[in-house]
């Protein structure tokens, strides 16, 4: 199945479906919808990749800042800080995780080699907790 373009149709794994993060979204809505992938993974027909771009948005620097308020005292200044786009790429690299065990094919990413170092060492996790689980 997919579209006509060009009297020929498209064929699925050539579409993706984009969730969408960070666009006229809160944070909040951008992580009900991460929460959700699952449910939207299975919703997709079979064969359309799904997509995530999480990489160095807002959301990422809302869970960041937080996380830090809750650290800080409440004299402290009520502007959060900026997030520095190294803080957002290490981060990033745990949301890459999620979207990749919650069966998202492609994730959209600013840092590659902090992202795949990330992916491995989790990989590499769930083979052993998986060996222990046999």
């Amino acid at each position: 199945g997919g579209d006509r373009e060009a009297g020929g149709v498209i064929p699925l794994w050539r579409m993706c479906a984009d969730v969408g993060l960070g666009f006229a979204k809160t944070p909040q809505q951008s992580l009900s919808l991460l929460r959700e992938l699952p449910q939207i993974r299975a919703r997709l027909p079979r064969g359309v990749p799904l997509l995530v771009g999480y990489s160095r948005k807002r959301l990422i620097a809302h869970v960041i800042n937080q996380s830090r308020s809750k650290r800080m005292s409440s004299n402290d200044a009520s502007i959060p800080p900026a997030v520095p786009m190294e803080e957002r790429d290490v981060t990033g690299a745990a949301a890459a995780f999620w979207c990749a065990q919650h069966h998202a094919e492609i994730v959209r990413v600013h840092d590659v080699k902090t992202t795949r170092l990330g992916r491995a060492l989790a990989d590499g996790m769930f083979r052993e907790a998986e060996k222990l689980y046999k």
